[in-house]
């Protein structure tokens, strides 16, 4: 019988269990040359994972270690910023050699002032990674799907954040290709502006029209589509103690192919921040956004939910509770039988730092998804103990 997560709530809030938490480790850097420093931090994580391809039945645990060291270069001028990031990821399964992956990311990311109102940033990444068994509806190879993906974007700003109003324009190309998924390999171009404009000191409205253009590079693929979207929203700080940002907009999904369901209608995007106390944090976010196929249907509708609360007990220890809730309805081609799935999330989490340098993680993620299609329900629960140092 699936675990109800509802029951395991209560259990979790007296747990001495944490990834995230305001009390952050500070890391000085090396100084490599004028301006230039190096920073540089390390990560091992040991992690109990009772369902690692997500599947309802004949589930495969494994322990897990998890090797993150991550190197950072940092120069800072007058008028300008550059940064270069190497993060590779290394993670091996002690019972399923099988999803053992190597990933690996890159980063570039330049800022230039170019007098007083203009700012440019110019932004370069790759990522070689992978996703893990049961993540995608497609036949499981018996090992992760690999993947390569290279993007580079520009973002143009006139204004100060400050002024009474500040325009964005913002173009980003990006080229995915997989191992053995080439049903998947897809090129994106994405183009979108940005008007901003201050109706209180710290609350701005703003205007945003966005288009995307997805290619799918297979010839067999009637995936090909356009997404435009039209919204408006506002940030804003009432107080010291609540910040957020909301936007609300129409949607359009718009595929080439006659065969593919278009979709047409309101997303959403709302987040907000509320610090009752300078030791408590809590989090609150909700979105509605259709995404492309993961291998089932035209498009994926995905609506979420979520909230978290993060408190300092003491300096140097703090716990995170959080929960999300997600709804995704598999639209167009699902055979006879359309299919929606309703996951849980809960997760509680401890934090100390040893040093200023050094700290210890510690936490547990409960998971339960419930579908329409029985062989897509599962559930799953994640121990994890994280030690990370930072230089």
């Amino acid at each position: 019988m699936k675990k109800n997560l509802l029951f395991i709530a209560p259990l979790l809030l007296t747990s001495p269990l944490a990834l995230s938490s305001p009390t952050t480790l500070t890391a000085e850097g090396v100084p490599i040359a004028n301006g230039v420093r190096l920073f540089s931090d390390i990560g091992v994580r040991l992690e109990h994972n009772d369902n690692i391809t997500q599947q309802s039945t004949n589930e495969i645990s494994s322990f897990i270690t998890v090797l993150t060291p991550e190197f950072t270069l940092d120069s800072k001028q007058r008028s300008s910023s550059y940064s270069l990031m190497l993060r590779p990821e290394i993670g091996r399964y002690f019972s399923s050699s099988a999803d053992n992956y190597e990933d690996l990311k890159l980063l570039a990311t330049g800022d230039w002032q170019i007098g007083r109102l203009i700012d440019f940033t110019l932004r370069g990444q790759y990522l070689k990674e992978h996703d893990a068994r049961g993540s995608l509806d497609y036949l499981n190879l018996g090992e992760p799907y690999k993947w390569d993906q290279f993007s580079i974007g520009g973002l143009f700003s006139y204004g100060r954040s400050t002024a009474k109003f500040r325009i964005e324009a913002e173009l980003n190309q990006l080229i995915k290709r997989y191992d053995d998924l080439v049903s998947e390999d897809k090129d994106l171009t994405d183009i979108s502006a940005r008007f901003f404009y201050r109706v209180l000191p710290k609350t701005r409205i703003f205007f945003e029209a966005s288009h995307k253009l997805i290619d799918y590079q297979s010839s067999s693929s009637s995936l090909d589509n356009n997404l435009s979207n039209y919204s408006v929203g506002a940030t804003w700080q009432a107080t010291k103690k609540t910040t957020g940002k909301a936007q609300i907009g129409y949607l359009n999904k718009d595929f080439d192919s006659a065969a593919r369901e278009d979709f047409s209608g309101v997303s959403w995007n709302v987040s907000m921040q509320w610090v009752p106390m300078s030791r408590s944090t809590f989090e609150f976010a909700t979105s509605r956004m259709p995404f492309d196929s993961s291998g089932l249907g035209d498009y994926l509708l995905y609506d979420k939910f979520s909230v978290k609360w993060t408190h300092s007990w003491k300096e140097r220890i703090s716990t995170t509770l959080g929960l999300s809730l997600a709804n995704v309805e598999y639209e167009g081609k699902t055979g006879s039988v359309v299919r929606t799935d309703d996951t849980d999330n809960i997760h509680f989490l401890v934090n100390y730092n040893l040093k200023k340098w050094l700290g210890i993680e510690t936490g547990v993620y409960f998971t339960e998804r419930d579908s329409t299609h029985d062989y897509d329900d599962f559930d799953r629960v994640r121990w994890v103990v994280m030690l990370k140092a930072v230089f």
